[in-house]
């Protein structure tokens, strides 16, 4: 798990449903790896198989 700077409070991000389905139709387009997409976007590559 990544930690924050020191005094700095790490923000969870929210995303909207519409985000995931696109984030989900990236990592499962034709050439592309969910490792990538996650790393790309700062997610869990385990949370991009969550969300599909």
């Amino acid at each position: 798990m990544e930690h924050a700077a020191p005094g700095r409070v790490r923000q969870r991000r929210l995303w909207s449903c519409t985000e995931k389905r696109a984030l989900v139709d990236l990592a499962s387009a034709a050439g592309s790896s969910v490792t990538e997409v996650a790393e790309a976007f700062g997610v869990a590559p385990s949370q991009l198989s969550a969300w599909r």
